[in-house]
């Protein structure tokens, strides 16, 4: 893991993240969207240099994704009672449930790098004004009626993983959610494979 903190703590990252700090304190009540690419930039800096030590990361990789699948079935299981519920006593009446899981609001204890700056970090690469495809949370999947849990984390697929062309994690059931996370949103991977807990919520609309 001295590797991955040697790369996390790099001259060239640091200097990214102290302009995400300022631009995303200095923006507030502005349009600090359009400065997006700085965490684009971050992201892809950070994922080139780790991936070279994807062994060094692959317990961590795995243990994120049990973690973050136990906390979407947890979910999953209640938007489905819920749904049941709210459909005996609101006959007749369209019901739509959304089931959103977020990554914790402190920044992860098992994270290599830590420091005063850090938890700030974490709020700014959280924000949906510039972290667009975070706005769904982790799971950015539609719960409906009679859907299984595999269909819920993307497991339905063939093969049933998202790997992303992670070589070594081949043989690990990535889930959607997963591939969400390191694909579509800003995040860099060793952002979010270190945290072990979650926030979740479910919103219940009702419509005639």
């Amino acid at each position: 893991m001295d590797k991955i903190k040697a790369i996390l703590e790099d001259y060239a990252v640091k200097m990214i993240e102290n302009e995400i700090l300022m631009t995303f304190d200095g923006y507030k009540g502005r349009d600090y969207s359009k400065h997006e690419e700085l965490l684009l930039i971050r992201k892809e800096i950070i994922n080139h240099q780790v991936l070279r030590y994807e062994d060094v990361l692959l317990n961590d990789i795995a243990r994120f994704n049990e973690v973050m699948r136990e906390a979407l079935y947890k979910l999953f299981e209640r938007a489905d009672r819920l749904y049941k519920q709210v459909e005996m006593v609101e006959k007749d009446k369209k019901i739509r449930i959304r089931p959103r899981c977020d990554l914790d609001y402190k920044y992860p204890e098992l994270h290599p790098v830590q420091g005063e700056d850090r938890q700030d970090l974490w709020c700014a690469l959280g924000d949906t004004g510039w972290n667009v495809l975070y706005e769904d949370g982790v799971n950015n999947t539609c719960y409906r009626p009679g859907m299984s849990f595999e269909e819920f984390v993307g497991l339905d697929v063939t093969p049933p993983y998202w790997d992303d062309g992670l070589g070594l994690c081949k043989d690990i059931p990535l889930i959607y959610p997963f591939h969400n996370m390191y694909d579509h949103t800003c995040y860099a991977l060793t952002d979010f494979i270190f945290c072990r807990k979650f926030r979740t919520e479910i919103v219940i609309e009702i419509s005639e």
